[in-house]
């Protein structure tokens, strides 16, 4: 069978098609999972439902802009390399200095150093899981139930109103016509 009918070209293209749609898919499905788990934990929903939940009000809200927004990730990535490389850095600089005797002909330096490297990598990730937790369960939080923001953290509840104005146009609305009806009621009583 001859190769220059170019099936095989039409069969590569094809298979980059599906691998780029299902790596989106893929992307789309742990963006919301981990949302989605912050609103089991905070509420104690059933995973579908938070899920399903968690893309309404992200939609609905505008949460997702403060979420495009997000830098934690990035920072932290950047920490971990830098305590990784601090960690290697750190190890190389004490094997040179005591020359320990497991290490007599410099067998072990690269590993190691290495070794060093991942680990001062993988305790900074692990800090950094934690904040990017707490962002999470805030952003949850926040298109849940902006109130409550409004109430605790005033300040911070300004911060966000004035940079992201479209994620708590709901809560200003339902604020306005709450307002209004208690001027109503206020202005009836004053007239009794």
């Amino acid at each position: 069978m001859a190769r220059g009918d170019g099936s095989d070209g039409i069969m590569a293209f094809v298979a980059c098609l599906i691998d780029c749609l299902l790596a989106c898919l893929q992307g789309l499905v742990e963006f919301i999972n981990k949302y989605a788990f912050a609103q089991v934990a905070i509420y104690g929903k059933p995973y579908i439902q938070a899920a399903k939940d968690t893309w309404t009000i992200l939609k609905d809200r505008g949460v997702e802009q403060i979420i495009n927004d997000n830098l934690i990730g990035n920072v932290w990535g950047m920490a971990a390399i830098l305590g990784g490389v601090l960690a290697g850095l750190a190890s190389y600089v004490y094997i040179r200095v005591v020359d320990p005797v497991f290490n007599a002909n410099d067998q072990f330096t690269v590993v190691i150093v290495i070794m060093a490297f991942v680990m001062g990598l993988q305790i900074v990730f692990t800090v950094g899981t934690v904040i990017d937790s707490g962002v999470v369960a805030t952003f949850v939080c926040l298109a849940e139930d902006p109130a409550a923001l409004a109430r605790t953290k005033p300040e911070l509840f300004e911060k966000i109103r004035l940079t992201w104005p479209e994620v708590v146009q709901v809560f200003d609305a339902v604020m306005t016509v709450e307002s209004e009806a208690a001027s109503d009621e206020y202005l009836l009583q004053e007239q009794e």
